[in-house]
């Protein structure tokens, strides 16, 4: 499947955008994730969950991630986020598939400086993503 990508200049680095639309109920909007092929795994930054009002509470935790900004940061599963995609005709295509998000409220305990740091990192589409979507 083929999908519109941007390329954007992002801290002085080219970066490829895929632009997406949040179809989780009660969490509708549009979100650019960056796709990183050093990422074995789809996840949603937080401050996407923050801004979507992804409800984070009954969520299992995960391993917690390495190599996204500094330390350690913990993540929780969503068995199936549902979002939608352009085609390259144009055409929107509703997807679903189990992917990450950061545990926001696990950060905040850690307090602000964890918090802010956790802010700076974006929405990823990991080789998870890829791989099932061709």
């Amino acid at each position: 499947m083929r999908f519109n990508l941007e390329i954007r200049d992002i801290e002085g680095a080219k970066r490829i955008i895929l632009p997406m639309f949040s179809r989780q109920s009660r969490s509708f909007g549009r979100i650019e994730a960056v796709i990183d092929t050093g990422a074995p795994k789809t996840i949603l930054c937080a401050r996407d969950a923050l801004r979507l009002n992804i409800p984070l509470a009954n969520l299992d935790s995960e391993t917690p991630l390495t190599g996204l900004g500094r330390g350690k940061v913990p993540v929780l599963l969503i068995k199936n986020f549902a979002f939608s995609l352009r085609n390259t005709e144009g055409e929107p295509v509703v997807l679903s598939m189990e992917l990450l998000v950061v545990d926001v409220p696990s950060i905040r305990k850690e307090g602000q400086e964890k918090l802010n740091n956790a802010l700076r990192i974006p929405t990823l589409i990991g080789m998870d993503f890829l791989e099932k979507n061709n």
